[in-house]
């Protein structure tokens, strides 16, 4: 039985706890991060690698343009001693990069045609000119191009420059040849008939120098690209030395 006049005791609350600390993640630096770094040493070997890549290859290049320029000269060289051997017979070099052929040919067929020169003196240059544009051309044509170039690795341009060089070269002769036997055809010939053959031989003869040009123009080119033209100077007056110079004029002379 409860006593009256007292009241049950009242439980004391807990006190509330102190609120816990936080804890604060400070972030390191931007570069100190390791995935940054990471980043940054494979860059580092990625570039570097491409740059040992790059060091190579151009190296390697460089072997190669050597070896090409090398074998381009041995090429070129070869060729140009057989055909200038042959123009040789045929005429001279004319600056800077021209070549003459048979001069005497179209002033025989002028002679010819106005009366200047005589038909004998038409036929000895006629026969001349015929030999020595016939032995030029064969020799220039003999040349096997192939058998120098293949294998070789000499771009496709210079191959083409000296095919053609060949080509025109050995068909403006052969027309040359053709003129010269006009020549002395005309040379033999009656008054009507001989002033028919001049003008069909000068005619002809325009084309085979233009052909002839054409080939020349190949073959300089091709020498150029290989390093092995030597263009011809003008001959100049040559000097008197010190002791053979003329004294200056004395005043009042």
């Amino acid at each position: 039985m409860a006593i009256k006049g007292k009241r049950k005791s009242q439980k004391s609350r807990p006190k509330a706890a102190p609120p816990r600390p936080v804890v604060v993640t400070h972030k390191p630096p931007f570069f100190a991060r390791r995935w940054v770094q990471i980043t940054i040493v494979g860059v580092v070997a990625v570039a570097a690698g491409l740059g040992f890549g790059y060091g190579f290859a151009r190296q390697a290049n460089e072997s190669d343009a050597r070896t090409e320029k090398a074998s381009a000269m041995s090429v070129v060289s070869t060729y140009q001693k057989k055909v200038d051997s042959a123009l040789a017979l045929i005429g001279s070099p004319r600056p800077p990069s021209n070549f003459d052929v048979l001069p005497d040919l179209s002033p025989a067929l002028s002679g010819l045609k106005d009366g200047s020169k005589s038909a004998s003196e038409a036929k000895k240059v006629a026969d001349e000119s015929a030999k020595l544009a016939r032995d030029a051309w064969k020799a220039i044509d003999g040349v096997n191009l192939s058998n120098l170039i293949i294998g070789k690795g000499l771009s496709g341009e210079l191959g083409g420059e000296l095919f053609g060089s060949q080509k025109r070269m050995t068909q403006g002769l052969r027309l040359i040849e053709q003129v010269a036997h006009e020549l002395r055809r005309a040379a033999e010939s009656d008054r009507p008939e001989q002033a028919f053959l001049i003008a069909q031989a000068q005619q002809e003869l325009e084309v085979a120098l233009q052909l002839f040009g054409d080939g020349y123009t190949d073959y300089v080119s091709a020498q150029t690209a290989a390093g092995t033209f030597v263009p011809i100077q003008q001959q100049q007056q040559p000097l008197l030395p010190p002791e053979l110079s003329l004294p200056p004029p004395s005043p009042g002379a």
